[in-house]
């Protein structure tokens, strides 16, 4: 059973949020911890639309409920990806992607959050591994295009051969 003074002191901990936030108590109350489906979710987006996208705790707690699909699109990026970078490298880009998701999710276009949230938050994965990768875009296509003609060489000759051999084969 909640007292009055745990209802009051959870209200002033709704106002510290949201003051910190800058945004409702109010909404706080309404969205923080509490599960996000359906007509909830519905009514979370129209809030967070309506407010111009001003108030922080809304954002947060709308990303909160989106995060596993941050989890999913890391751990299926990483399974085509050297072993050197992991699901958990590729999450934090994409807790990115995932805000950058929820300020610029229009959800008057009829679209669902789940079928546009993942190509935001891919594309953030992809820029940091861009940004962090050593080799440029284009030694990258060049090593993939004498790795391909090498092994051609390979099938060819029958057996591996030797850098010499490539050296003199590939110019």
């Amino acid at each position: 059973m909640t007292s009055k003074a745990q209802l009051r002191a959870g209200h002033k901990t709704a106002q510290a949020v949201a003051k910190k936030s800058g945004g409702n108590p109010d909404k706080v109350r309404t969205y923080a911890g509490e599960r996000l489906d359906g007509e909830r979710l519905a009514k979370a987006w129209q809030d967070y639309v309506a407010g111009d996208r001003q108030d922080l705790t809304l954002r947060n707690a709308l990303a909160e409920r989106f995060v596993p699909l941050v989890r999913q699109c890391a751990r299926t990026l990483a399974n085509r990806l050297p072993q050197n970078i992991t699901a958990e490298d590729l999450c934090s880009p994409g807790y990115e992607g995932l805000l950058q998701a929820v300020d610029k999710y229009d959800p008057t276009r009829g679209t669902q959050f789940s079928t546009y949230a993942p190509i935001r938050i891919r594309g953030c994965m992809i820029d940091w591994l861009r940004e962090n990768d050593v080799a440029s875009r284009l030694q990258l296509t060049r090593l993939k295009v004498w790795k391909r003609e090498a092994e051609l060489l390979m099938h060819r000759f029958g057996r591996p051969l030797s850098v010499e051999e490539l050296e003199d084969e590939l110019g």
